[in-house]
């Protein structure tokens, strides 16, 4: 697979199209691979069910706190789902990729892509949630012995440092399949349950091909986070002399939160690319909903 071509793609099409950077500003999750990141002191583990019991206690409203909190975070999740399904359906057009409901590219319109991913959202948000469950749940049958049964024990850090390997490798299955899973779910018009079997027969037959490429992408990114907070650094410094520290923040802040727009949008055509590459099934404007028995090419 040309990885160059792939990539040299996605980097044109982010600089060519501009909406794709507010898209990829409001890309909060879902595509990207998020961590569950675990403090080293095992006692504050320990405690945290404690604190949270005289937490709630002492707060009579703690129940509709927590319900407040989990509604925020279903309709952030919703929002961002909506989202996610506007950039893949608008990027598709864009990057010729053909899908169900789009058989003409001559001219890719933000408008249909908005009016079309009402009727995938649902489906997105249920793999994301999904995915969701899982990495958490993972990470609890395998931390919580190391961190709480175990402690004390001189074999701790030894379970640890296997749970922690083992947890990422579920977080990287369980990210790609969620990915490739939603773009089943928009692309192909899949069910849940489809989008996820397809995507998990498409990661387990080419799991070292999205090995490589994530590695690839992983130090693209690492390059240009380092480059441009270096340069932002002595950027603000200079501003900084000469205008004030608060006058330096105020200018330097736009240009980062633009410079994680176009990266946010960058890397999702990336894998929006690498999908479509591995893909490649026969015409998908001429594949029903659930017709797609497998997604790997013969081959």
């Amino acid at each position: 697979m040309d990885f160059a071509r792939l990539i040299h793609r996605a980097y044109v099409t982010t600089i060519s199209h501009p909406v794709l950077w507010l898209l990829g500003l409001l890309l909060t999750s879902g595509f990207n691979l998020h961590f569950v990141v675990f403090r080293s002191r095992s006692d504050q583990w320990s405690g945290l069910a404690a604190d949270f019991g005289h937490w709630a206690s002492r707060h009579p409203h703690a129940g509709l706190i927590c319900a407040s909190l989990v509604a925020g975070y279903l309709v952030t999740g919703v929002v961002s789902s909506w989202v996610k399904s506007v950039f893949v359906l608008y990027s598709a057009d864009l990057l010729e990729i053909p899908r169900l409901g789009r058989k003409d590219f001559d001219k890719p319109s933000l408008k249909l892509a908005v009016k079309q991913s009402f009727k995938v959202v649902a489906g997105v948000f249920a793999i994301s949630f999904s995915m969701a469950l899982i990495i958490i749940a993972g990470a609890m049958a395998l931390f919580v012995p190391s961190l709480v049964w175990l402690r004390g024990n001189p074999n701790q850090w030894a379970v640890f440092i296997v749970a922690a390997f083992t947890f990422a490798v579920l977080v990287f299955f369980a990210s790609f399949i969620g990915v490739f899973a939603s773009f089943f779910a928009i692309l192909h018009r899949q069910s849940v349950v489809s989008a996820i079997n397809l995507a998990t027969e498409l990661v387990a037959a080419k799991w070292r091909t999205i090995l490589v490429y994530s590695a690839v992408l992983m130090l693209i990114y690492g390059l240009i986070v380092w480059a441009g907070l270096g340069l932002q650094f002595f950027a603000g410094l200079s501003i900084s002399a000469g205008l004030g520290n608060a006058m330096g923040i105020a200018l330097i802040l736009p240009l980062l939160v633009i410079l994680f727009a176009m990266l946010n949008a960058f890397f999702n055509l990336a894998l929006l690319l690498l999908f479509a590459d591995l893909v490649k099934p026969r015409t998908i404007a001429s594949v029903q909903p659930g017709e797609l028995k497998s997604p790997v090419p013969a081959g």
